[in-house]
């Protein structure tokens, strides 16, 4: 009898877990998302980015055009078309690596303003600035200045995001 209490209290404290606590955001998880989001960025890896989406993502408000490094995102995007432009973007870099006979970078930076947590801590908008430099130690070829909105959700304790919404974006080219 008293294993089936056991059971019985790991399975209840394990729903919990997975329903109430791995469910609720914190401004830390919002922090740690960006800079995992950076590192698998870093790191070539566009699976485990388009992992940290949610399946109803979508992004607005910007157009990116990367001449010579991936393709464009049109401005509205779910998040098939945001993780195939990661593709195209992981994949051009990986090119002019290649090309130049040395690793091509990003350098990012993030300024995080404002984590708004829902009242019931099921979602966070975090408010921030966003940095992206792509090139090499001694050139740069892009440079991204945006300023954005991104929700993000708890979902089994991964953090993911839902949308982006774009306020503000500057690119800079360098041949």
């Amino acid at each position: 009898m008293s294993k089936i209490i056991a059971i019985v209290l790991a399975l209840s404290g394990a729903g919990y877990y997975y329903f109430v606590l791995g469910s609720q955001v914190s401004e830390r998880d919002a922090q740690n998302y960006f800079t995992a989001y950076y590192d698998k960025l870093d790191a070539g890896d566009d699976k485990a980015l388009c992992d940290m989406y949610a399946d109803s993502y979508v992004e607005r408000g910007i157009v990116v055009r990367t001449a010579g490094m991936g393709g464009t995102a049109p401005a509205e995007a779910n998040k098939e078309a945001a993780c195939a432009f990661l593709r195209g973007l992981i994949e051009g870099m990986k090119k002019q690596s290649e090309k130049l006979g040395m690793p091509v970078v990003t350098n990012t930076q993030t300024v995080i303003e404002d984590v708004a947590i829902s009242p019931n801590k099921k979602s966070a908008v975090v408010t921030g600035k966003f940095e992206l430099k792509i090139g090499t130690e001694q050139r740069l070829f892009m440079k991204q200045n945006t300023q954005a909105k991104i929700t993000l959700i708890k979902q089994g304790g991964k953090v993911l995001a839902t949308n982006s919404d774009y306020t503000s974006t500057q690119i800079q080219y360098r041949e």
